[in-house]
């Protein structure tokens, strides 16, 4: 583990291991729009 995950709080990682598995829960296409929404060039493009 590193450093700074030693260092973070209980809720933080708690919110870590949600964060998971919603990923996890997700399609394909629902990964690649994800990659789309949060991609800064893909976001700067649009506006």
């Amino acid at each position: 583990m590193s450093i700074a995950i030693k260092e973070m709080n209980r809720v933080e990682l708690v919110n870590l291991d949600r964060l998971a598995h919603i990923l996890k829960g997700l399609s394909i296409a629902e990964l690649e729009t994800l990659e789309i929404l949060l991609d800064e060039k893909a976001f700067r493009f649009t506006l």
